[in-house]
């Protein structure tokens, strides 16, 4: 699969290692949510494998910087190796609101700068890293436009690999730390494998389906009232209510989705579908399930814990008949998921 992540915040969750970062309603470039950047030592991390090459989407909103004053340049995002080192470092300047691309944190000088990203408003950002230390690329588009093209050094630290990329603050030797404050929505990272999502991943942006009634099975039991959706549908997710099911029997449900969001015209890219979802005791998986045109489709096993977390399940094609996802599919699409005992 090359769509490594699709994230929104609607969902009200965060992933792993994020420190400091928060769920606004603010700002949204899509949908009512963002997240939101106001403080040096925040941090916003997604794993990536130890690829060597990667594409970065996100939507900004600068606001300003937080951290050193003497500092010239905020930090937006990094790409880490698996030593923990950062490779880039993509960061604002904040005198002249230049992107900046720069080797390491910035103590491996500047591979570029170009475009201005200008507060108070909304940006869409890509990134192409290519690490290698002699044919390495980097590569910055802003608002759909090239602003930064270099290629060379691109591998600071010994270990050859992109292991996570991390928004979060610029830091200098002398010991100072400085972020770009503001809001990001609309994250897309593709690797190169694949035939599809294998390469820049375009100003699009996140649509948020939330459910909106019951679909074409309903085994599982709702927290409270006769309706499974009104369990569900909550945005961000609440753990408040919910429906529950016995994986030794297989309970599934399918819901119908609001698809008033999604815009008469465009392409899509993935489908990610986003559960919460926990084990009351012993051991179950649930199986997300989709129904985009080609009939039912399953995704992987999820394993869950006794406590309520996020999982999640990315299709780049119809779930049912692997053809091509178009907007008419996602439109009559139902989702759903099966309660079940691990295989």
């Amino acid at each position: 699969m090359a769509r490594l992540h699709t994230w929104g915040a609607e969902t009200g969750a965060l992933p792993a290692g994020s420190s400091g970062v928060v769920v606004s309603d603010i700002q949204a470039r899509t949908g009512a949510y963002s997240f939101y950047v106001d403080n040096r030592d925040d941090v916003m991390p997604f794993s990536v494998n130890n690829l060597t090459e990667v594409f970065l989407r996100f939507g900004i909103y600068p606001t300003g910087s937080a951290g050193q004053e003497y500092m010239a340049l905020a930090g937006i995002v990094q790409f880490y190796n698996s030593a923990n080192q950062p490779q880039v470092s993509i960061s604002r300047d904040v005198s002249t609101g230049a992107i900046y691309a720069m080797l390491g944190q910035g103590d491996g000088g500047a591979l570029g700068n170009g475009g201005v990203l200008a507060l108070n408003q909304w940006h869409c950002v890509e990134v192409r890293h290519l690490i290698n230390n002699t044919t390495g690329v980097v590569q910055v588009k802003l608002d759909g436009t090239l602003v930064i093209d270099y290629t060379g050094d691109t591998q600071k630290d010994a270990t050859t690999n992109i292991a996570t990329i991390q928004f979060k603050s610029t830091y200098v030797t002398s010991g100072g730390w400085r972020i770009t404050t503001g809001y990001i929505d609309d994250i897309a990272i593709n690797d190169t494998s694949g035939t599809k999502n294998n390469s820049w991943p375009g100003l699009g942006g996140i649509v948020w389906c939330p459910v909106d009634g019951d679909g074409m099975v309903s085994e599982m039991t709702p927290s409270a009232g006769d309706d499974n959706y009104a369990c569900v549908d909550e945005v961000p997710a609440s753990d408040d209510d919910y429906v529950s099911g016995l994986a030794s029997e297989g309970n599934t449900d399918f819901y119908t989705i609001d698809e008033s969001n999604l815009p008469a015209n465009g392409t899509i890219n993935a489908i990610k579908l986003c559960y919460r979802a926990k084990v009351d005791e012993g051991s179950g998986v649930v199986v997300p399930l989709a129904s985009a045109g080609g009939g039912p489709g399953v995704g992987d096993e999820q394993s869950l814990s006794t406590s309520f977390a996020q999982i999640s399940q990315t299709f780049e094609v119809d779930p049912g008949d692997d053809s091509e996802l178009t907007l008419a599919k996602v439109k009559a699409m139902q989702i759903g998921l099966l309660a079940t005992e691990p295989s």
